[in-house]
């Protein structure tokens, strides 16, 4: 019995594990309100769990944001998500229904094509 055991121990460990790679992308994109934005904001992203998935800052005028991806930053994996505007100094001009969850119009797709030039907003 013990040979049994040497037997399937000795073929296993003949394979080596790949990694899996990690298949979150880096996202770039803005938060498009026809104003421009007039202070920073920070941008969190709820998967279909309803947990926050991935958050950010955008800076004024032009609302643009950046979320790293590996292997520099978590990255968001590829899905569609609801998008929470915040703006905690009331000073950015961002609508009210954006800043709560239950209320945001806002969803977006997240994949290949998107990653890069993602627009949140008007």
């Amino acid at each position: 019995m013990l040979w049994l055991a040497g037997l399937i121990l000795a073929g296993c460990s003949g394979q080596q594990a790949r990694p899996v790679a990690n298949p979150n992308l880096e996202v770039q994109g803005r938060v498009a309100l026809a104003q421009g934005l007039n202070a920073v904001v920070v941008i969190q992203f709820y998967g279909s769990s309803g947990g926050m998935e991935a958050y950010t800052s955008a800076n004024p005028p032009d609302g643009q944001f950046h979320i790293p991806g590996p292997p520099r930053g978590p990255g968001v994996a590829p899905g569609e998500y609801k998008v929470v505007v915040i703006d905690p100094d009331r000073k950015a001009g961002v609508p009210d229904a954006w800043q709560d969850l239950a209320r945001t119009p806002l969803k977006v797709t997240i994949n290949e094509q998107t990653a890069q030039k993602l627009v949140i907003g008007e």
